[in-house]
């Protein structure tokens, strides 16, 4: 595979990510929170990693098994669930078909493509199931998924 693949370029090491962090100068007061499917970041201007999973990396029962786990523990629950979330995907479930070097090639063709144009890719990985990349702010990202469909 290309060394490309796997970064872009190095970025300097942050602390860990505290999930209750409330930053300054939102366009809104919502930091983390969810519309009961998926959670979101609403971060302003602040940087944020973006996740697409393939369909077979995590069942549906088990996500809908965290979520009646830690819904009665309110926002520790939330980060909970995130953190499941996140552990399982790394554990490389599924057919994991971005390890096939076609495949992520053609993501990452695709991440290059719309760089400097629908976005600024800062980092990106592509994991055997999942794609988390660096973004110094969501943009609308629509057109940039159907052109790897």
């Amino acid at each position: 595979m290309r060394s490309s693949l796997y970064s872009m370029r190095s970025l300097p090491r942050s602390p860990v990510l505290d999930r209750r962090f409330q930053p300054k100068g939102l366009r809104s007061n919502l930091g983390w929170y969810d519309r009961g499917y998926i959670p979101h970041f609403d971060g302003g201007q602040i940087s944020q990693f973006l996740t697409f999973r393939l369909f077979d990396s995590l069942p549906q029962s088990v996500i809908e098994k965290w979520r009646e786990e830690t819904a009665r523990l309110g926002e520790e629950g939330k980060t909970i669930f995130r953190k499941k979330v996140e552990n399982y995907l790394d554990k490389g479930h599924g057919a994991c078909f971005l390890k096939q070097e076609r495949v992520a090639e053609l993501i990452e063709d695709s991440l290059l493509f719309h760089h400097n144009k629908k976005f600024n890719l800062m980092a990106w990985v592509i994991m055997p199931n999942h794609i988390i990349f660096l973004l110094p702010q969501w943009r609308m990202l629509s057109s940039g998924k159907s052109r790897t469909q």
